[in-house]
Formats: structure tokens, C-alpha cells, sequence
């Protein structure tokens, strides 16, 4: 008998032992907060900034500030979210664009063509509207360089990435190259002209061939599409051609989802990159809103 009761004593005291040791390792709201915004400042230690000027100005105060709550232990978890939503945010709202990136997009842009009235005329105004924009704020960047916020250019760039996507993304019927309402034969004729040079597609229309290298549309791309349309090829793959195909969008709000996708119709790949959208140079601080949203989902955070 003594020996039951010296039993269940043992495990009565390793469960006790067990619930005190779980609970000296829950972290509090505080403890998780200040770990979150550790966790995004690493983020950046080693981030490359392109522009002399960052964020007019205000950047190096938050981070200094931040820096200096994170140092302090015992604070609230509310002053910890405080800091935390300001480098978020800053993050979010000012990203950086690669000043030479940028200008390789906005020239490859000024080829774009609205062949056969392929885009309506609000999407090809706006569009046109958008990439004056942008060659304004190159001009002025060039002119004032040493003062000239780059945020701004950055602005004009993602105001005409954002009109550029939403137009080439409005039909998005893979292999219906002609738009009209149909996947046949005169589609990849179409494609077949586009090789031989006798006819011209728009961007939006090379993203149709379900073609996942835009620059790179062959004769091999024409008899794919002849495969799909007598069903040797049922479902065209994914490419990742348009933005709601992208499984790393998912995570983004729509005015993320537009800004953030490079189009290769006109912006330029990586040497190493032969697919897909994302490439690393474009927006350097947005990968850091990936980096730390991957990070707390893996956590089971909130991301603020």
C-alpha cells in the first residue's frame, strides 16, 4: 500500500512539477511584443538603401527610437506595439525602389503599345498618365539629387506598376490570345504571326500565351497553345503569369498585391531568374514585411 501511495505521490508531483514549468515559459503580452519588434529591427541590419535622402528625414528617428524601446525591458506590451506599428509601417508605406531597377522598368514601359485597341481607353489613359509621371520624377531626380527624397520617385514608380498590372491583369482567359471570348486556332495563328513578326501583341496579350517567359515567345509557345485547344493539354499550367496565381500574394492587402508584383513584360529579370514575378532588387523594405509576416505566422502571432 505504501508503495501505490509513494506511486501516485511521484506522479501527483510530476504533474504539479510539469504545470509550473509550462507556465515559467509562457511568455507574456509584453514578452511577445518586445520579441516582435526585435525581431523586424534584425530585419534590417543589413538592409541596403539605394538613396541618400530616406523618407525625408524620418526614418533614422524611428528606428533610433524603436531601437531604444526595444533596449527597455519592463515596458507594456502597448508601448512595445507603439514602436513596433511605426517601423511596420514605415516599412509598408515608404518601400525603396532600386533607383537603377526603376529606370530600366519606366524605358522598357515607353515601349508598351495599345495594339488593335487591345486595353480600354480608361486603363491606356491612365496608364500613359501614370509613366509621365514617372519620367517627370526621373527628371527632377536627376536634376536635384542631392536633395530630392527618393520616396518619391518610389511613389511615382509603384503609381505606374500598379496602373501597368491592373491593365495587363483585366482579362485573364489563358490562351485566348485574340480576346474574343474563345480559345481556337485563330489564337495561336496570332501567336505564330507574333514570331514571324507580322503581327504585334500587346503586354497583356504575351501574358495570354501562358508564356512564362514574356521576352521569350517562340514557335514552342504557339504549338502549346495548339495542344491546350485540342485538349492534348486540358488546363494550362501555372506560370505564375497573373497576380491572383501567385501564392505569395495571399498574405497581401489589394494595394499590395498591385505594387509589389514585377511584370517582366517590362520590368527586368535577374540574370538567375528564368520564372515567376519576384525578384530581390525591386522593393528592399518589402521584404522585410514578408520576412517578419512569414516569421509570426510561423510563431502563431499577430503581425502587430
Amino acid at each position: 500500500m505504501k508503495k501505490i501511495l509513494a506511486i501516485l505521490l511521484a506522479g501527483v508531483m510530476s504533474v504539479t512539477a510539469f504545470g509550473f514549468n509550462a507556465s515559467a515559459v509562457e511568455k507574456t503580452d509584453a514578452e511577445i511584443q518586445q520579441e516582435k519588434l526585435g525581431y523586424i529591427l534584425n530585419l534590417n541590419k543589413d538592409i541596403w538603401l539605394d538613396c541618400a535622402v530616406i523618407y525625408d528625414g524620418v526614418w533614422p528617428s524611428i528606428m533610433d527610437n524603436a531601437r531604444e524601446v526595444y533596449d527597455t525591458d519592463g515596458l507594456s506590451a502597448d508601448e512595445y506595439t507603439v514602436a513596433l506599428k511605426q517601423v511596420y509601417d514605415m516599412y509598408y508605406d515608404a518601400p525603396l525602389v532600386n533607383i537603377e531597377y526603376a529606370e530600366a522598368t519606366y524605358k522598357n514601359a515607353l515601349k508598351e503599345e495599345n495594339y488593335n485597341n487591345w486595353y480600354s481607353e480608361n486603363e491606356w489613359n491612365d496608364f500613359q498618365e501614370k509613366l509621365k509621371n514617372l519620367g517627370d520624377a526621373f527628371d527632377y531626380y536627376y536634376a536635384h539629387k542631392n536633395e530630392f527624397p527618393c520616396n518619391q520617385l518610389t511613389k511615382a514608380f509603384k503609381e505606374m506598376m500598379t496602373s501597368y498590372n491592373k491593365m495587363t491583369n483585366a482579362y485573364t482567359v489563358k490562351g485566348d490570345v485574340n480576346g474574343d471570348g474563345e480559345v481556337n486556332i485563330e489564337d495561336a495563328t496570332l501567336v505564330q504571326k507574333y514570331v514571324a513578326h507580322i503581327e504585334n501583341l500587346t503586354g497583356a496579350q504575351k501574358m495570354l500565351t501562358n508564356e512564362k517567359n514574356y521576352e521569350n515567345i517562340t514557335v514552342t509557345t504557339a504549338t502549346n497553345l495548339q495542344k491546350h485547344i485540342v485538349g492534348l493539354e486540358p488546363e494550362f499550367k501555372n506560370n505564375d503569369i497573373f497576380i491572383d496565381e501567385q501564392r505569395c500574394v495571399s498574405s497581401l492587402d489589394d494595394t499590395l498585391r498591385w505594387y509589389n508584383y514585377c511584370n517582366f513584360n517590362i520590368c527586368p529579370r535577374r540574370n538567375d531568374v528564368t520564372s515567376g514575378t519576384y525578384i530581390d532588387n525591386n522593393f528592399i523594405c518589402m521584404d522585410k514585411i514578408f520576412g517578419y509576416r512569414i516569421w509570426c505566422d510561423k510563431n502563431g502571432y499577430d503581425y502587430l
